[in-house]
Order: C-alpha cells, then sequence, then structure tokens
C-alpha cells in the first residue's frame, strides 16, 4: 500500500497547485518570502511530488537564508529593499515555470485518468451484458445443429451431420452432448460404410468371374486365328525365297558370262544369305573366281607397263624440277623472293612432293624471314624513335596545359587540343602500318584525315614526305626491274635463236604435239633460263596441254558412258516384258551409275514403275478388300461391346488401307461420336461426385475459417467445372470474408500488442523501472507511430527519469557548485552538449547520451541538456524506425535495452 501522501490527487486539486505557485512567483518577485513560501507549501501539500516545486522551495528558502546571514549595520537598507520589488535570478525563475507548468501539467493528466476510470466502469458493464447475451444466443444454436444433425443422421447423410457437429464445436468445443453426439454418428456410418463394402466386394467378385470366362474364349479364338496366319506367311516366304534364288543364280550367270565378275559375286551373295547350302551357288563361285584370277594376271601386266612409262616420265620432270631450283635460288641470291617463290610454285605443279623442291622453298622462306626481320626491326626502331618523340611532344603539351590553367585557359579549349593530338596520332599509327605493308594509297588517306584534324601539324607533314619518298623509290625499283627483264639488244643471236624454239613449239602446240612443244620450250631455257616471255609461254603450253588431255579423256569417257547406258537399256526392257521388275529396275539403277540425269532412263524407270505398280495393285486390291470387310466386323462387334478404343483401332487399319473409302470414314466418325457420348456421360458423372467432394470441403473449411484451404477445394472444383454458378458465388463470398477477416485479426492484434505495451510500460512507471517502460514505450511505436496517448505516456516517463535522475543528483550539486566556477561549468556543458551533437550526427546515440549524462551532473537543471535529451531520443526512434532495424534505447545511467 502506498503512503496518503502519495496517493492521488483529484484534478481540482491539482489545479488548485498552478494557482498557489503563481501566487508565490508573485509574493517572491515582491520579495515577501515568507508568504511566498507558505503558498509554496500549500501547493506541495496539494502535490507533493511535484519536484519542481520542492526545489522552488529550497531556492526560495536559500534566498530568506542569505537575507538573515546579513550585517545588522545594513537592516535599514535591507527593509528598505524588501519595500521596493527586487528582480529575482534566472535560474529561481526557470525553476517557478518549470513548477507551475508541471502542475498545469499533472492536473491535465490527472483529468485524463479520471474520464478513463469511468469509461473503463462503462466498458466493463458493457461487456458483462454481452458475455450473458452471447452464451445464451450459443446455447441456443447448439440445440439447433444438434436437432439438424439428427435430422441428417436419420436419413443417412452422415458428412452433413457431422458437419453440424463440428458448427457445434465452434461455439462450445467442451460440450458433453456435442461429444455423445458426434460418436454416435461415426458408430452408425462405420457400421453402415462397412455393410456397402461387403455388398460391393461381393458384386465385384461375380463380375471378375465373367470376365475371366469370357477373355479365355478370346484368347482361344485369337490363338487359332494367328496359327492360320503363321501358316500362310510362312509357305508364302518359301514359295518367294526359292523364286528369288533362281533369279539371283539367273542373273549371277549372266554377269560371269559377260565380265562383270564383282556383281556376279554380289548377286551370289544375295543367295548364300536367303539358302547358304545351295549346290548351284558353290559351282558357279568357283568359276567366278577362276575368271577373276585370270582378269587380275592381265591387269597385272598392265600395270607393269604403265609403271615403265611413269618412270620415264618422272625421270623428265626431276630434271625440269632441278632447272626450276637453279632459277630459284639464282633470284633468291639477288633478294627477289617473291619472284623465286613463283619459280618454285610453278614447279610444284610438276611434283607437289618434291623434297628437293621443299628443301629450296624452305630456304627461300627462311631466308626471306631473316631479312623481313631486319627490316621489321629497322622500321620498330624507328617507330620506338618516333613514339619517343611523341612521348616528349605529349610531355610538353601537358606542361603548356599546367601553364595554361596558371593562365586561366578554358577546359574546352585544351580538351579539344588533346583530342586533336590524339586522333592524330592514331591516323599516323595506321599510316605507318599501311606504308610497312607498301600500302602508299592507304597511309596517304590516313594522312589525309590527320591533316583534316591538325593542318599544322608538323608530324603529319614529315610522314607523308615519307610516304612519298617511300612511294616513288618503290615504282623506280619496279622500273628498273622491268627494264631488265624486257631489255634485249638487237640483232642478238641467243635471242634469235629462243624465238626459232618458241615457234616451233607454237607449230607443235597447234598440231596437238604437246610433248615436241614442251621440248622446244625446255631448248629456249636452256638458252635463257631468265626469260620472262619464256616462261609465260611455258606455263600457257602447260595449260592448253592440260586442257587438250582433260577434253581427251571427256570424250573417251562420254563414249564409254554412252554405250553402257545402251545396254543397260536394252536388257532393262527385256526383263520388263518378262515382268522381271526388280530386274529391270537393277538395270536402270546400274544405268544412272553412268549418268543420273539420263531421259531415257527415266523414262524407262517411270514405265517400269508404273507397270510394276499396277501389277501389284491388281494383285492388293482382292487381298485389301478381305481384309477391310474383316476389320468393319470386327470393328462393329466391339462398337456393340462399347469398346471404342479397341473398335477404333480396327476402323483405323481398315482406314490405312483405303482412305478414300467413305463407308470406312462413316463408320469411323459413328464410332468417335458414340465414344465422345459415352466418355462425356462417364466424365460428368465423376467430375460431379468430385465437385460435390470439394464444395461439401471448402463450405466446412469455411465455418471454420480455413479460407485458404476453402478457396483451394473451390479452385480444384473450379478446374473440372469452371462455369457454375454457385462455385463462382462461393469463391467470391469466400475471398470477401477471408479479406474482413484478416484485417480485423491484423487490427485486432495490433490493439492488443499496443494496449499491452502500454499496460507494462505504465506498470514499470509505477515501479520506477524507466528504462524497461521506454523499452514498451519503443515497441508500442512501431505498431502505431502516430498514437497520442503512447506519446504522452513517453513524455511522463522521460519526465518522471528526469526528475529521478535530480534527485540522485542533488546531494552531488553543492560540491560541483563549490568546486566549479560558473564560467567554467558552462563551458564543460557546452562541451558535452557539442560532443552529443556530433555523436547524434554519427547515428551514435548512446555515446551521446552518454555525454548528456556528463552535463547532467554538472548542472542537472540546466535546460538545453534537457532539450537536447528530448531531440536525441526522438531522433533515435525516428532512425529505427526508418531503418527498419530492432529498436535500442540508451539511457545516461549506461543501462541499454533492446526490443524484438
Amino acid at each position: 500500500m502506498a503512503k496518503a501522501s502519495d496517493s492521488p490527487r483529484s484534478a481540482e486539486q491539482l489545479k488548485e497547485v498552478a494557482i498557489f505557485l503563481k501566487q508565490a512567483d508573485k509574493l517572491v518577485r515582491e520579495g515577501n518570502y515568507t508568504s511566498a513560501l507558505e503558498e509554496i507549501a500549500k501547493a506541495r501539500g496539494r502535490d507533493p511530488r511535484n519536484l519542481y516545486a520542492l526545489a522552488y522551495e529550497e531556492r526560495v528558502r536559500s534566498l530568506v537564508a542569505a537575507q538573515k546571514e546579513k550585517k545588522p549595520e545594513f537592516g535599514e537598507s535591507v527593509s528598505q529593499q524588501q519595500a521596493e520589488p527586487q528582480p529575482i535570478s534566472a535560474t529561481l525563475e526557470h525553476i517557478s515555470n518549470l513548477a507551475i507548468v508541471e502542475a498545469q501539467r499533472s492536473a491535465a493528466v490527472a483529468a485524463k485518468q479520471e474520464q478513463d476510470v469511468a469509461l473503463r466502469k462503462k466498458e466493463e458493464e458493457e461487456r458483462r451484458k454481452n458475455e450473458e447475451l452471447r452464451h445464451q444466443a450459443i446455447e441456443s444454436k447448439i440445440i439447433v445443429f444438434l436437432e439438424r444433425s439428427n435430422d441428417y443422421l436419420v436419413k443417412g447423410d452422415f458428412n452433413r451431420a457431422l458437419d453440424e457437429v463440428a458448427r457445434a464445436y465452434l461455439l462450445d468445443p467442451a460440450n458433453d452432448k456435442i461429444h455423445a453426439a458426434e460418436e454416435h454418428i461415426r458408430k452408425t456410418q462405420e457400421e453402415t460404410r462397412l455393410r456397402i463394402d461387403q455388398e460391393r466386394v461381393q458384386k465385384q467378385q461375380e463380375e471378375n468371374q465373367k470376365r475371366q470366362e469370357l477373355l479365355k474364349a478370346q484368347v482361344v479364338r485369337l490363338q487359332q486365328e494367328k496359327e492360320e496366319k503363321r501358316r500362310r506367311e510362312e509357305e508364302a516366304r518359301s514359295q518367294a525365297q526359292q523364286q528369288k534364288i533362281s533369279q539371283y543364280l539367273n542373273r549371277a550367270q549372266e554377269f560371269l558370262n559377260n565380265g562383270r565378275l564383282d556383281e556376279a559375286l554380289s548377286e551370289l551373295a544375295f543367295v548364300v544369305v536367303v539358302d547358304p547350302l545351295n549346290e548351284e551357288v558353290l559351282s558357279l563361285e568357283r568359276k567366278i573366281r577362276d575368271a577373276q584370277e585370270q582378269e587380275q594376271a592381265e591387269q597385272l601386266e598392265q600395270y607393269r607397263r604403265r609403271e615403265e612409262e611413269q618412270r620415264k616420265k618422272r625421270d623428265a620432270i626431276v630434271s625440269a624440277i632441278q632447272k626450276h631450283i637453279e632459277n630459284a635460288e639464282r633470284l633468291a641470291g639477288q633478294q627477289k623472293w617473291s619472284e623465286a617463290l613463283r619459280v618454285i610454285t610453278r614447279a610444284y605443279v610438276l611434283d607437289p612432293m618434291n623434297d628437293a623442291l621443299q628443301a629450296c622453298e624452305k630456304r627461300i622462306q627462311t631466308a626471306q624471314e631473316e631479312a623481313l626481320s631486319v627490316a621489321e626491326e629497322q622500321r620498330r626502331i624507328s617507330e620506338e624513335t618516333v613514339r619517343r618523340r611523341q612521348e616528349e611532344e605529349l610531355r610538353q603539351l601537358e606542361q603548356a596545359e599546367r601553364e595554361r590553367a596558371m593562365l586561366g585557359e578554358s577546359a574546352e579549349t585544351e580538351a579539344k587540343r588533346r583530342a586533336d593530338k590524339e586522333k592524330v596520332f592514331l591516323y599516323l599509327t595506321k599510316a605507318r602500318g599501311y606504308m610497312s605493308d607498301s600500302r602508299y594509297e592507304d597511309a596517304l588517306g590516313e594522312v589525309a584525315l590527320a591533316f583534316i584534324v591538325n593542318p599544322f601539324d608538323e608530324d603529319v607533314k614529315r610522314m607523308e614526305q615519307e610516304i612519298i619518298n617511300s612511294q616513288n623509290q618503290k615504282k623506280a625499283e619496279e622500273s628498273a626491274s622491268a627494264e631488265e627483264l624486257v631489255e634485249s639488244p638487237e640483232g642478238d643471236e641467243t635471242g634469235e635463236q629462243i624465238f626459232r624454239h618458241l615457234a616451233d613449239a607454237s607449230q607443235y602446240a597447234t598440231e596437238h604435239e604437246y610433248s615436241k612443244a614442251l621440248d622446244e620450250v625446255a631448248k629456249a631455257f636452256m638458252l635463257d633460263p631468265l626469260s620472262e616471255a619464256v616462261q609465260k609461254y611455258e606455263v600457257q603450253l602447260q595449260n592448253e596441254f592440260h586442257e587438250y588431255q582433260e577434253n581427251l579423256h571427256k570424250q573417251q569417257e562420254e563414249e564409254s558412258r554412252q554405250n553402257a547406258i545402251t545396254k543397260h537399256k536394252k536388257r532393262a526392257k527385256e526383263f520388263l516384258d518378262r515382268e522381271a521388275f526388280d530386274e529391270a529396275l537393277t538395270e536402270v539403277i546400274e544405268g544412272y551409275s553412268f549418268d543420273p540425269d539420263n531421259a531415257d532412263l527415266k523414262v524407262l524407270e517411270q514405265q517400269i514403275q508404273e507397270r510394276h505398280q499396277k501389277w501389284q495393285e491388281k494383285l492388293a486390291e482382292e487381298e485389301k478388300n478381305t481384309t477391310i470387310e474383316n476389320y468393319v466386323l470386327k470393328a462393329k462387334e466391339y462398337l456393340n461391346k462399347e469398346l471404342f478404343e479397341d473398335a477404333l483401332k480396327v476402323i483405323t487399319e481398315a482406314i490405312v488401307l483405303d482412305p478414300e473409302r467413305e463407308t470406312l470414314k462413316a463408320m469411323e466418325t459413328e464410332i468417335e461420336v458414340a465414344q465422345q457420348a459415352f466418355g462425356k456421360r462417364k466424365q460428368t458423372d465423376e467430375n460431379n461426385k468430385i465437385i460435390q467432394k470439394h464444395l461439401f470441403r471448402a463450405k466446412e473449411c469455411r465455418v471454420l475459417r480455413s479460407f485458404d484451404e476453402a478457396l483451394s477445394e473451390i479452385e480444384q472444383a473450379l478446374a473440372l467445372d469452371p462455369t457454375r454458378e454457385d462455385l463462382l458465388n462461393l469463391r467470391t463470398q469466400t475471398q470477401a470474408e477471408l479479406t474482413e477477416w484478416q484485417t480485423q485479426k491484423d487490427q485486432n492484434a495490433n490493439q492488443n500488442a499496443l494496449k499491452q505495451h502500454m499496460r507494462q510500460a505504465r506498470e514499470y512507471l509505477a515501479k520506477k523501472v524507466y528504462d524497461e517502460a521506454l523499452m514498451e514505450i519503443a515497441m508500442g511505436m512501431t505498431i502505431d507511430p502516430e498514437n497520442a496517448d503512447l506519446k504522452a505516456l513517453e513524455e511522463d516517463i522521460i519526465k518522471a527519469q528526469a526528475d529521478a535522475e535530480i534527485a540522485e543528483l542533488a546531494e552531488t550539486q553543492e560540491v560541483v557548485d563549490s568546486t566549479i566556477k560558473d564560467e567554467d561549468r558552462d563551458q564543460l556543458i557546452w562541451i558535452h552538449l557539442r560532443a552529443a551533437d556530433e555523436l547524434q550526427k554519427q547515428k551514435e546515440f548512446a555515446q551521446a547520451l552518454d555525454e548528456l549524462a556528463k552535463a547532467y551532473v554538472i548542472d542537472p537543471l540546466n535546460k538545453d541538456v534537457k532539450k537536447a535529451e528530448i531531440r536525441i531520443r526522438q531522433n533515435e526512434i525516428r532512425h529505427a524506425q526508418q531503418t527498419g532495424q530492432t529498436l535500442k534505447l540508451v539511457y545516461p545511467n549506461e543501462k541499454a535495452m533492446g526490443g524484438s
């Protein structure tokens, strides 16, 4: 129990406190400290917990004591001063204002608390009445649910009966009547289910027995049909094999007579696959092998003669290649690498695999690479020199840039100058690369682009002059080389001999005597191996000789091909007259191997295929009609038994045989229509059962407020029938109820949590555990940051905590006042406030509050420190809300508490 002095005061009494304090302030200003102390005592009698009034009283008492300590000789002047209004100190005025404000605030809080108590009493009375009415309504509703459950039980609808019991459970889960009704329903349901299962099992056994008997009869019939079909196929296969063997043997004998031994062996291979033990095959194969051996002996003799001719030709080629190698080495010695390699290339036409030729080519390429590497090194040195010069220029440009910056030159002009310099450098680099590749026109083009960028650049002019000089030097070298090649003294005896040899070679070439013509060219080479005219004429003559040989070879092949095609056409017509279509097509295919685009063969092939197709159609038509009739009979039989898949399979096989027969299409349509009607009936029945199940479950979940499960059941039902109105309406209603229920649930949870935090904060405030109280306030702020009650309660807690700290530090105040002068104290407080502000900007709220605690030690009544503390705490709460972090409240007593 609290003391009488600490008991709650009424709002009227607390309002009187402010009046007394104002009167006391007036008396203090008049200098009547005794009357002022009486008024302050009256105020403290109304509200003993107003610490500001206590501080005010102590300050006034200190003034009274100070007056009493003055010397007697100044008594007259003191009484004179008391008669007049005396100015009061700023500290005393500040404490007076705080005491008056605290009294007014306490009066407002007390009035609000009295109003809240009256409202709570009224709400408690209304809640009690509503609870009684609710209990009566629940009892009556449970009775209605149980009566309805009994009605469903009598009708045998156990699920609905259990639904009614579940609804009753929602109202009162501990009711014994509900438990008894549920047990009775489930017991009756189990007995009924067992009876139905027994009847279903018995009926299923009877149906399975009938189905097994029908299946056995059908299997026996199918087995008999398969045996008969296999026997007929075996007989037909045997006859076809004998016929095919005789055809292959006849063709093999014909190929042997015509000398086509490989084709004859191929035909025998087919016979061996069909009948490996046939005696005729062995004798015929022996004859073919003998003929092959004789043919191979003749081919070997021809091969030897060709080898002798090739040897003579190789000797001639070797001598010509040696001459080309000598010419190439002489040109390489003069560093004419391209011309030397062209001579080697002409020699490669004679023998691409000659080792001496390849070695000579490698020597020339190696020497060329060494010369190029030396030139490349020289070019690299020159480029390095240019690069260093450009780097020096860039360094000078940078120096100039710094100087221009000091003189105030604009940044845009300098950036443009630097960009132009980089462009010129890129263009000149490309031009230098083109010049090294002897692409002087491209190099001059790059120089022109660089000139457009900066016409006054010295590097551009220098590069242009270098390119022009290199180009002129190249042209001079080419002119000198051409003059050396064509220069021939008039009336030279060697030139006349070369001319005669070339004229003779031309005459022989006209008569297609190319061997003699090449001999004449070789004689001309011996006279002047470096003659450009002789080399060109040799190349021309070689090309003409190759073209002549190719044309002659093509003409011979064309004659041989036409003779073979004529022979195959004749034999194909003979086979066609005997209706041996496979053999006729084989002859045509062999004719295609000589000329795939021969028009006569294509016409003959088309005739064979048409005749063969007519013959096959004639044989297959009767068999097809018989098979189709059997399929139609089977399909009708399956249709009568409602075996739609089997019927469609059979009728499809019939349609494959004759896709244009209208009766088959009509029957297929009839089967599909019957199948669709049957499937729709079956699917509709199944869907209705499943939908009813989902609908019942959805309603049950809706009653139990399991809205997610209810919506899931409704969606599953809609997947089966998306157009059902009752399902769509139920889904809309359930979604609306879910939204409303979720909103109400969230609001209730937030309100309950907010009330819990406020109640806990008040309890901590009553126990003077301010840190815990502020923690609860902070957690409540995360739910509703704009709640006025929370803000007011937070201010009360902060003020109460400040008052407690003032009381704790009151004893140390005198020591501090005696040791620290006013100027030093103000300086220290300013330092701590400045440090707290800097720490707050860095989001270091705990350290900022520590600095304020140090300032409180120096002057607990400093209003700047108080304002700074309130501002830092508010910023800390805002920072936690903005960043979404866990709120951590830190107080000057170095305690920290976190909310989760």
